[in-house]
């Protein structure tokens, strides 16, 4: 009776396969067009946090346009943080999935 459960025990953790060529081409593929998106998505956050410090430089005096600039930096800033989570969260889950 020991001996039966005694098999039943794993005395090593278990190996997990690599990915066939598919599943590999597929895990790239999405590892690429994540990469790709939040480049340009974090391209675009760096270029607003400039129009809107150009627009605060710009504004003469004009509380509106300061405030306007301002708002385009906490969000452009706020979105770079938002990608930058977005990709360790990517990066992450990739490292996870068995190779």
């Amino acid at each position: 009776m020991i001996g039966k459960i005694a098999q039943l025990i794993p005395t090593k953790p278990p190996i997990y396969e690599s990915p066939s060529g598919l599943e590999q081409v597929i895990v790239n593929t999405i590892n690429n067009a994540v990469s790709w998106g939040l480049g340009i998505i974090g391209i675009l956050a760096v270029v607003f946090i400039i129009l809107g410090a150009s627009r605060m430089v710009a504004a003469a005096g004009n509380e509106e346009q300061v405030k306007i600039g301002r708002a385009t930096i906490i969000y452009a800033v706020i979105g770079l943080i938002v990608v930058i989570l977005s990709w360790v969260i990517v990066n992450s889950i990739i490292l996870i999935i068995p190779k």
